[in-house]
């Protein structure tokens, strides 16, 4: 067994029955045998991973009124025995080699990653990432967009605040948001002529619903998108202080500009096509 403050790992005599997602209680019984007085009596926590041999399970401790507690007795306690424990030293990939594998890893994204930016109250889109050839989705938006860049108007033109209003309110924002759209991309002499886009909750039937998805296949094309929108509390947090630093004193006017592009940031977003897995769902 390890442990961490907050993350657990058992390594178990017999195989379990555990799945993820399932809630244990925990007693470090020597642990308490030693300070009766520590909070480490029935400790919940969840199980986030098992082995395939089903005896190995990763634990994460819940969230509740005595996790601080416990969390700040535990680090209390790694640290004063620090000197016993064994350091185990990682050895790290050549830089070169992690490089490459991250930009190996952008290649095969199945998602669109796109930035917020918030300046003056105003909302707008100015950072997205894609990869090439683009996804039928994304050519269609560059399309509809005229000006081959790639637009995300069909999806929060004039609904920007119902979309994401809830992650700028001034009272209990909300740390994230997700809606799937469903789009109808109608053509004419095999060009784009508009995509119509609406949501689950513009229908008041799944019969309704599925007549859109069955009329939008027969008369077009139909991708369904689920989005996904991260609020950003302080987006200069995100820059590398060396080599801003370094910036600074060679160009101070584009790292001024630098840092004002950061703090602008207000959210990150995502969004992915899942058309087939919304016609499975519906049995289409």
């Amino acid at each position: 067994m390890d442990f961490s403050t907050l993350g657990l790992n058992v390594r178990l005599d017999e195989k379990c029955a555990l799945v993820r997602g399932d809630v244990v209680s925990i007693n470090y019984s020597d642990l308490v045998r030693l300070d009766p007085k520590s909070p480490l009596k029935n400790v919940p926590y969840t199980v986030i991973r098992v082995g395939v041999d089903r005896q190995e399970v990763q634990l994460q401790m819940q969230s509740n009124t005595q996790t601080e507690m416990r969390q700040h007795y535990l680090e209390r306690l790694i640290k004063h025995n620090e000197a016993k424990l064994e350091k185990d030293h990682e050895e790290l990939l050549e830089p070169a080699f992690i490089r490459a594998m991250h930009y190996l890893m952008l290649t095969r994204l199945s998602v669109t990653p796109y930035f917020m930016a918030r300046h003056h109250n105003q909302i707008s889109m100015p950072y997205c990432g894609i990869n090439v050839p683009l996804p039928t989705i994304n050519r269609l938006l560059e399309q509809a967009s005229g000006n081959h860049s790639l637009s995300l108007a069909p999806l929060y033109s004039g609904k920007l605040n119902a979309r994401i209003g809830s992650l700028f309110r001034k009272v209990a924002p909300a740390s994230n948001v997700e809606h799937e759209y469903y789009i109808h991309a109608m053509f004419k002499n095999d060009k784009l002529k508009k995509l119509r886009c609406l949501t689950p909750q513009d229908f008041e039937t799944d019969i309704e619903r599925i007549a859109f998805i069955t009329h939008s296949r027969q008369s077009g094309k139909f991708f369904a998108l689920r989005n996904r929108v991260q609020r950003i509390d302080d987006g200069t947090r995100y820059i590398e202080s060396k080599l801003f630093g370094e910036l600074l004193q060679f160009a101070t006017h584009r790292a001024k500009q630098l840092e004002g592009q950061f703090a602008d940031l207000a959210a990150y977003a995502e969004f992915s096509d899942v058309t087939d897995e919304l016609l499975l769902r519906l049995e289409i």
